[in-house]
């Protein structure tokens, strides 16, 4: 095996919504040679460093560096706690909608007894 497993990595919905995407250019003369011309989108590593940790790291230079994979596996671990919150909104509304099945059947059922002695009533026509 080349992995030692130290655990499960958790962070998920919580806190991508704590991660801002930003329109940056890179400086014409970073000392780090980066290409200046367009406009990128991203993050601030400092800002992420703060959520997510894991992402962050620093280089020789002393620059901190952005990893995007533990990003990637928070996002997917949002996904799947979007996905058990729907699961459960669907699991409530058919719940519901089998209440109201049996609601307006017993609604009905009061109806047909009750214009059977007041064929009169409104509700009969």
């Amino acid at each position: 095996r080349l992995k030692n497993i130290k655990g499960r990595f958790t962070p998920g919905l919580k806190a991508l919504l704590k991660l801002q995407p930003i329109r940056f250019q890179y400086k014409p003369d970073n000392p780090l040679g980066l290409p200046g011309g367009g406009e990128e989108v991203g993050f601030s590593a400092q800002a992420v460093e703060k959520v997510l940790p894991e992402a962050v790291s620093r280089s020789q230079q002393g620059y901190l560096q952005l990893h995007s994979d533990p990003i990637l596996w928070t996002m997917l671990n949002a996904i799947k706690e979007q996905q058990a919150q729907v699961q459960k909104q669907q699991e409530l509304i058919e719940r519901q909608r089998a209440l109201a099945n049996r609601q307006q059947q017993q609604l009905n059922a009061l109806k047909k007894l009750a214009c059977r002695s007041h064929r009169e009533a409104r509700v009969c026509k």
